[in-house]
Formats: structure tokens, C-alpha cells, sequence
């Protein structure tokens, strides 16, 4: 896995800018097909960082951490990382299918409910005083932008 892991941002910004051109051809009435590909591939790329071990230097002080450094740490980047591969799968669905409103209701409130959780317990860490929590940061970065879309989506389909 560590192997590919160094892997994943280069092609997160390939994954990006591909949505960020489908995202322009949408707007210009041009053909989807390049953003649903686009959301597709980078709900893939955010389930396999689930998987890749955060890289943080280790400084032996001698301390040990706790629940709340486990939690912040470990636990829910991972749980952010699925939940917003959850989330834009299911925007991938709504782009490809809107008719079908039970398959990607349901994968957009399961989405946002776990990925907001796992945040307001990184944001909490944060507060908190955890320790290493400057590293699961850019964790949010995609898992925020990945709530607001799945809310924009849910308030225009409810």
C-alpha cells in the first residue's frame, strides 16, 4: 500500500482538475460525462487514503497519548476519508441517475452524518490541545467541501 500511497496526491490533483474542467464544461451546457467520471474517481481515491497511514514525525517525549489523540489520530480520518467517498458516490448516482432518489438519499445523509461526525471530532482535537493534529488537517479540507456538496445537493432535491 505504501507503495501506491505516494501516489495518491499526484493523482487527487489529476482528480481535481478533471473535475474542475467538468465542472466548467457542465456549466457551459457541454457534456457530464467528465464530471461523473471525475467525482467517481475521486471517491475511490478518497476511500483508498483511508487506508494509507498519516505520515507524522515521531518525537519520543515520553508521553503517552490518549482516547482523544486515538480518536483524532486514527479514527476519524478514516471514518472522514469513507464518508466522503460515500458522499461523492453518491453525487456520482444523483448525476447519473436523479429519478433514482433512494439510493443516493440514503448515501448522502449516511455521508454526511459520519463525515460530519469524524470532523467535529477532528475540529475538537484541535481545540483540545491533541497532539499531532496539524497533520489531519488536510483531512478536512476534503471532507468539508465534500458536506457542503452533498447538503447543496439534498436541499435541491428535498
Amino acid at each position: 500500500m505504501r507503495a501506491f500511497a505516494r501516489y495518491i496526491p499526484l493523482l487527487e490533483k489529476i482528480a481535481l482538475a478533471m473535475l474542475a474542467i467538468g465542472i466548467g464544461l457542465t456549466l457551459l451546457g457541454l457534456d457530464i460525462s467528465l464530471l461523473k467520471f471525475s467525482i467517481f474517481v475521486t471517491a475511490i481515491l478518497f476511500f483508498i487514503s483511508a487506508y494509507v497511514p498519516i505520515d507524522i514525525p515521531r518525537v519520543d517525549d515520553g508521553e503517552v497519548g490518549g482516547l482523544r489523540e486515538l480518536l483524532t489520530y486514527l479514527v476519524a480520518p478514516k471514518v472522514a476519508f469513507i464518508g466522503s467517498a460515500v458522499i461523492l458516490f453518491g453525487i456520482g448516482l444523483y448525476l447519473a441517475n436523479p429519478s433514482n432518489e433512494i439510493g443516493f438519499k440514503k448515501m448522502l445523509l449516511i455521508g454526511m452524518t459520519t463525515t460530519g461526525v469524524a470532523s467535529l471530532i477532528i475540529l475538537a482535537g484541535f481545540v483540545t490541545g491533541a497532539k499531532y493534529t496539524k497533520y489531519v488537517m488536510p483531512v478536512l479540507y476534503r471532507a468539508i467541501p465534500s458536506i457542503v456538496a452533498a447538503a447543496a445537493i439534498w436541499s435541491k432535491v428535498n
